[in-house]
């Protein structure tokens, strides 16, 4: 069935569409429109001049529940909310490679490896006490890398990533009071925390009889909209079903540990009955910012870039956004005055997480 873009354009749900090269569409959807006929409105968006593909090798994530929508479902169907990021990704070839193909990607083997590698110099230990020594008296170094370890390493880095910027979005509520720009900020953002807070006032977690007591007042405040927004993440946070119901089989009843367990452990079942096996399951940690007495939380504060993007409000405007919808990332590493201040950001923290331990 075609769909205008009229029907498109309608006063319905508003939604935000970025691409693979980070460009951002934004525009209300009717919720009886379907995925397929979005696809076509966002393609000619993104690519107008595009000729040699169309809007069917391409396909939308919705990247805060890791999934792909169905094209022929229609929006209210995916069950999308106001302001929810999606992302507009190429489809992957359903060509299989050829045989040689296959070959000439095949990884190395550890004896390729060594070969390639024996006439560079090897690096002194991170940890000394850790390392072992060769026959030939110089450190030698396994290094084992799982998929589960750089699973957990993106989910560290994501969770530290939103602990930085609350920290950081303390600080810059003292330099910025006063400031109009700041305050016209706060403001934006607080008129969609509230619609968003009232969507899910009165209603129960999907899959339970758990409901959450209604919210306290936002502030309008940037330490304000941080909270506002925690309580919104806890609140929208779609458990997986399948786990709840083998949780309560397992005997665990209280359906408020078990929707905050899967919520602390993004729906991992099994990390899920470890929390709740250990006691009463505290996710306050999952909003809380650094540790001001940190060594990465000085280093941050101490960067002369991060330290001058501090005082900027569209700096705070980025931080806010990126709190809110962490794709969003994407946009402002592309802007001109954040990209510096995110930039410095990454650095620093991997420095910090990298560097030797003090002696």
């Amino acid at each position: 069935m075609f769909v205008s873009e009229s029907n498109l354009t309608f006063m319905g749900t508003k939604l935000q569409v970025m691409s693979a090269e980070g460009r951002l569409w934004e525009g209300q959807i009717d919720p009886s429109v379907t995925v397929e006929g979005m696809k076509r409105l966002v393609f000619q968006y993104f690519y107008p001049d595009e000729i040699s593909l169309g809007p069917d090798n391409f396909r939308v994530i919705l990247p805060k529940e890791c999934r792909s929508l169905g094209d022929t479902h229609a929006i209210n169907e995916e069950h999308l909310k106001e302001n929810d990021m999606l992302l507009f990704v190429r489809r992957r070839s359903a060509n299989a490679p050829d045989s040689d193909r296959d070959l000439d990607l095949k990884a190395p083997t550890g004896t390729d490896i060594l070969e390639a590698t024996k006439e560079l110099p090897v690096p002194p230990p991170i940890a000394p006490k850790s390392a072992s020594t060769s026959g030939s008296g110089r450190p030698s170094h396994n290094y084992h890398v799982t998929d589960d370890s750089t699973v957990e390493t993106s989910v560290d880095f994501q969770l530290e990533l939103r602990k930085i910027i609350i920290s950081l979005v303390s600080v810059m509520a003292t330099l910025l009071q006063g400031n109009p720009d700041a305050e016209l900020i706060c403001q934006q953002i607080h008129a969609r925390l509230n619609r968003r807070l009232q969507a899910t006032t009165n209603k129960p977690v999907e899959g339970t009889s758990f409901q959450y007591p209604s919210p306290s007042e936002v502030v309008c405040t940037p330490m304000g909209i941080v909270n506002g927004l925690a309580e919104v993440r806890k609140r929208e946070f779609r458990p997986n079903l399948k786990a709840i119901d083998a949780l309560k089989e397992m005997g665990f009843k209280e359906e408020d540990q078990i929707v905050e367990a899967l919520r602390a452990t993004k729906n991992n079942k099994d990390a899920a009955v470890e929390l709740l096996t250990a006691g009463k399951v505290n996710t306050d940690d999952l909003e809380a910012g650094l540790d001001q007495n940190s060594h990465l939380f000085s280093a941050l504060v101490s960067a002369p870039t991060i330290r001058l993007g501090l005082s900027n409000p569209k700096t705070l405007l980025a931080f806010l956004n990126i709190l809110e919808s962490p794709a969003a990332a994407n946009v402002w590493l592309n802007d001109t005055d954040t990209s510096p201040v995110l930039s410095a950001i990454f650095k620093t923290y991997h420095s910090e997480k990298h560097a030797a331990p003090d002696s």
